[in-house]
């Protein structure tokens, strides 16, 4: 099993206001979709624990960020 480096869990990757660029929809997609491809070249079944704070925009952004990753899932599993 490949081990990545220890996450701080204070990190911020992405500053900016919920719903506008780049934390809208199709970026917070295309974050997933990358997160999904690139743990797969490092594992055959990858695992993610997804996290969020509780601001109001909280749930939209694990579940859109959750959707990249579960159709990355689907275009791995359509190449088998």
């Amino acid at each position: 099993m490949t081990q990545l480096p220890h996450a701080n869990s204070s990190a911020r990757w992405i500053r900016a206001v919920a719903g506008e660029s780049p934390l809208d929809q199709n970026t917070i997609f295309a974050c997933g979709l990358a997160l999904g491809h690139s743990l797969r070249k490092m594992a055959a079944e990858p695992k993610v624990i997804l996290g969020r704070d509780t601001r109001e925009s909280g749930p939209w952004i694990a579940a859109t960020l959750a959707a990249g990753l579960r159709e990355t899932e689907r275009a791995w599993r359509a190449r088998a």
